[in-house]
This record gives structure tokens, sequence and C-alpha cells, in this order.
């Protein structure tokens, strides 16, 4: 029996892509980290709420320009001032 060790339906698309992120009138910066069919990592060096949703326009890299809304599902601090938020789809435009 194979069993995939982070039980994971979908495999993550390694990319380090610009990402536009949208709060509320806000617009940000940040790094697509990582892509799948359900989520997303993003780096940023802006806090964020769990449970917040956000919009995110990936853009070059090895996709085309994608849009979709996000939920904030987990927190990873990089250091004082980059963090890495686990994000799942919520929708895409």
């Amino acid at each position: 029996m194979i069993v995939d060790k982070e039980n994971r339906n979908f495999y993550r698309m390694m990319l380090d892509a610009e990402a536009e992120v949208q709060i509320g009138d806000e617009s940000l910066t940040g790094i697509c980290k990582d892509l799948s069919a359900t989520g997303l990592a993003l780096e940023l060096n802006h806090e964020l709420d769990m449970g917040q949703v956000i919009g995110v326009t990936i853009k070059g890299g090895t996709v085309q320009s994608l849009s979709m809304q996000v939920k904030v599902l987990r927190v990873e601090r990089l250091n004082e001032n980059r963090l890495v938020y686990g994000c799942e789809v919520v929708s895409m435009n």
C-alpha cells in the first residue's frame, strides 16, 4: 500500500510567481510559493487573520494570470517581516 505522507488529494506545483493580493481597498505584492487544485502557499510581509478571505492574482511564472478568492487557513513565520500563509481556494474568477 502506498501512503501519501501529506494526505493530499492534489499535488502541489512549485511556482515562486508574483502574486497581487487584494485586501479590501488595499493592494499588496507577494509571492505564490506553490499552487494546487484546492489551495496555495502565499508569502507576504503583511499580517492576515485566520479565516480571512482575500483576492489573489498570480502573474507570470509557469501559469497564465489566474485570479481567485482564497481563505487563510494557517500561517508560518519565516522571520520578523515575512510570513507564509496556507490558503484554500474559495472561488476562481
